[in-house]
């Protein structure tokens, strides 16, 4: 992070750097509504917000293509559902420099990550 210190700590919501910060495009696809991609990211602080929320247009699976303005380091990612828990991600993958990315080629390609998580709720 540099030399910038910060807080994840809501007493503290003037974090000088965060990961949130860095995002310079998103791209949500499968999405009912696209143009909430990079709406659902949201600072620290923000994060118990319900809305905007992403929710699939046609099946299960979302397909969230995010450009950072710079190197990054994802130590953690937090996943916060709303509504009926049936209907929150069961498992997440991420991929690291595949801008061409899409639903017909993720099944090709290998993963940084991949997660079979417990989500947490927020109603």
């Amino acid at each position: 992070h540099g030399s910038a210190e910060h807080s994840h700590l809501e007493s503290y919501p003037e974090d000088n750097w965060n990961l949130y910060q860095q995002i310079e495009a998103c791209e949500c696809l499968n999405a009912e509504d696209a143009a909430k991609g990079a709406q659902i990211l949201k600072p620290h602080v923000h994060r118990l917000t319900d809305e905007p929320s992403a929710v699939s247009d046609t099946d299960p699976e979302l397909l969230l293509k995010i450009r950072f303005a710079s190197p990054v380091e994802l130590k953690r990612i937090m996943v916060i559902g709303v509504g009926d828990p049936r209907h929150h991600p069961s498992k997440m993958r991420c991929f690291v420099n595949m801008p061409e990315l899409d639903f017909t080629s993720v099944h090709n390609w290998c993963t940084a990550g991949h997660f079979c998580t417990k989500f947490a709720s927020h109603q």
